[in-house]
């Protein structure tokens, strides 16, 4: 892996304490009301973290074993799942575990297309599943009459719906009929053009055959499983959320899952590193402007239970499974 991609996360790292630093000290957060946690509540967060890494390793298992003939025992898929979190944690949002995912499948001997596309089914369960869950919470949000919010939630949950509707249509008959049409420019070096073009072949190839699949009526059994699992994924962070406000004397798990959605749709966008303090004023508006629970410390404890507690666990992983590009990196420093 390129050691540029490592020091970028080392940034990515420290940029998000300094933002998380920064709203602490513009909003004076006392630090003992979000660093505060008793050995239960702590063992709980950890376990939560545990069961979410574990999924998305058991998800990307269940890809590998249905798609490709990697050999990879479930121990190594879970660590290159749960390593590849890492980057999407440390680098801005979209395609950033996906390649890393791709990169390490690719070190062990996996085509560079197939690796790509059963990473990418991870990325489109994740991206679909999570905008149904963002549009009910805009839906709440614009019954509460905040508008602004509920625009904004519906806006980006509806563009992530129809691209990802778009990319699994065009997996379908009326797709491959469409990509064949398509017709890469000349080049001065032939030898330069048949290369892209196999590769373009090869790539549309793989994403016909995994995106296809796995969307038709003869993988509907594993197709479900996956939702299931990703479901338990993306609800994971939110039951964490839940349990920081039952603090609060708020016990409306529905209603904060909207809340944590609302954070992780104006999160996505590609402007801080992980979503970092984009992801704490969504959550936070929408406790605010919908829930009336007006307690910043509260998000701010949430984010350190859950981002921080995750990139501990998942550098350990990392570690583990690139130990030697670890090593050239700090001989660069």
């Amino acid at each position: 892996m390129n050691l540029n991609y490592f020091k970028k996360s080392l940034l990515g790292i420290i940029s998000v304490i300094i933002i998380t630093s920064v709203i602490i000290y513009i909003f004076n957060i006392p630090l003992n009301e979000i660093i505060q946690f008793t050995p239960q509540v702590l063992l709980l967060f950890l376990i939560l973290s545990i069961i979410r890494l574990l999924s998305q390793g058991i998800r990307f298992h269940i890809l590998l074993k249905l798609f490709s003939n990697s050999g990879l025992t479930f121990q190594e898929s879970v660590i290159i799942r749960g390593s590849s979190e890492f980057f999407a944690l440390t680098t801005l949002p979209f395609l950033a575990d996906e390649a890393a995912r791709t990169f390490m499948l690719t070190e062990r001997g996996l085509p560079f297309s197939t690796s790509f596309w059963i990473t990418f089914i991870e990325l489109l369960l994740d991206t679909l599943i999570g905008a149904i869950l963002s549009i009910a919470s805009g839906v709440y949000a614009l019954l509460s009459g905040e508008r602004l919010l509920a625009s904004t939630i519906l806006t980006i949950s509806s563009l992530q719906i129809i691209l990802s509707i778009i990319f699994i249509a065009l997996s379908k008959n009326k797709g491959i009929s469409l990509f064949k049409k398509i017709r890469l420019p000349l080049s001065r070096k032939p030898q330069f053009t048949q290369y892209i073009s196999s590769m373009f072949r090869g790539g549309t190839k793989e994403y016909f055959r995994i995106l296809g699949s796995i969307f038709s009526l003869k993988y509907l059994t594993h197709l479900a499983l996956l939702v299931l699992i990703s479901i338990v994924i993306i609800i994971v962070p939110a039951i964490v959320l839940y349990e920081i406000l039952i603090e609060c004397r708020y016990s409306n798990f529905l209603n904060v899952l909207y809340a944590f959605r609302s954070g992780e749709t104006v999160g996505v966008l590609p402007v801080t590193v992980g979503g970092a303090g984009l992801t704490e004023i969504g959550v936070y508006f929408y406790l605010v402007r919908v829930l009336g629970i007006d307690s910043l410390s509260s998000v701010i404890k949430w984010r350190i239970a859950t981002y921080y507690l995750t990139l501990i666990i998942t550098s350990f992983m990392l570690i583990s499974t690139s130990i030697k590009y670890l090593r050239k990196f700090l001989t660069k420093i």
